[in-house]
């Protein structure tokens, strides 16, 4: 049996998100685009979550049932995995994810379909909404024309490299052979951008904030831990092997630097895992641009730089001056 062709492929890893799972299917299921293939893996939830989806789907939205597929893993294997299971079901000409957490507008995947169709486009992304719980932040993405452009600035940091906030031809994905690293969880979604962006011929941005990104006391970004920064760092070296192989690894070296320190960073900056000896060793290249990093400010730079040399206690004290001085002004102001 040959599966239903859909011009979209909607992926949403599921897991432990029962407080706000309603919210996300629901403005999934109110699109104002018909025809959209939703594909929900259940990632060993250990709550209420897809029987929330569930009583949703029967309840309120049973003219969509065959649009929906559900998948119950018997294990937890991590987002990636979930991620790479949903690409393999997907019939949709495009394919993009959305987090079980987040909400999206319900004109979101009509409008970005439509500039796909008309610009045949490989990728078309769109801006986003930081949604906390007592204030919001657009988000506008810096992207450019051109791809090189692209690839620097999500090395940098500056294009956030997130995979929901754009739909992405399947085919890119399975003729290049495109899949999320398993057993990194942290960090995945920007080494899939960039095997997807060397492979690009035309992405187009929109510049309108569809996708509404939550952070909340119980999601990742939040409970940050050692496992979280071994897989950044880990991310980057599977990104710099990736440029390597492609030789473009001189094109982007300067950014590639940037990546590296920066993933390394929390092993200084976070005091609960602190490791000084392992922040100068991992990455040790990298150590000795810490001046010519634009993207840090001159505080920022001196303390890594006494930290890098050996002066730890010096750096902290350096820190603890700048945030005295810091106070004083605040005082000062009132």
């Amino acid at each position: 049996m040959i599966d239903k062709m859909y011009p979209l492929s909607v992926i949403v890893p599921v897991y432990n998100v029962e407080k706000y799972i309603a919210r996300c299917v629901r403005s999934l299921f109110s699109q104002d685009m018909k025809e959209i293939q939703y594909i929900f893996i259940n990632d060993f939830s250990p709550d209420q979550s897809i029987s929330i989806l569930e009583m949703i789907i029967n309840k309120e939205y049973p003219v969509l049932k065959e649009d929906i597929r559900i998948i119950n893993l018997s294990e937890n294997k991590g987002v990636s995995n979930a991620r790479n299971l949903g690409i393999s079901l997907a019939s949709g000409e495009y394919v993009t994810f959305c987090d079980s957490d987040d909400w999206i507008d319900s004109n979101m995947y009509s409008s970005l379909c439509t500039i796909a169709k008309n610009e045949d486009a490989d990728i078309v992304a769109c801006d986003f909404v930081n949604e906390y719980n007592d204030h919001r932040v657009v988000i506008r993405q810096p992207y450019s024309i051109d791809m090189e452009d692209n690839m620097k600035k999500i090395l940098l940091g500056d294009i956030f490299p997130s995979l929901w906030s754009s739909i992405v031809k399947r085919q890119l994905y399975i003729e290049n052979q495109i899949e999320f690293p398993y057993g990194l969880n942290v960090g995945e979604d920007l080494a899939v951008n960039v095997y997807l962006y060397v492979n690009v011929k035309k992405i187009i941005h929109k510049s309108y904030p569809y996708y509404h990104y939550r952070h909340h006391s119980e999601s990742l970004c939040t409970h940050r831990n050692l496992s979280f920064v071994e897989s950044d760092i880990q991310i980057a070296s599977n990104i710099e092997s990736f440029l390597f192989k492609k030789g473009l690894l001189n094109l982007y070296k300067k950014e590639m630097a940037y990546r590296k320190f920066f993933s390394k960073l929390p092993l200084w900056t976070d005091s609960q895992y602190r490791n000084s000896q392992r922040w100068i060793l991992t990455y040790q290249e990298t150590n000795k641009y810490v001046w010519h990093y634009k993207r840090l400010n001159w505080k920022m730079k001196t303390e890594y730089w006494l930290a890098l040399k050996g002066y730890s206690r010096c750096a902290v004290f350096f820190v603890k001056i700048l945030h005295c001085q810091q106070t004083i002004r605040d005082f000062l102001l009132k």
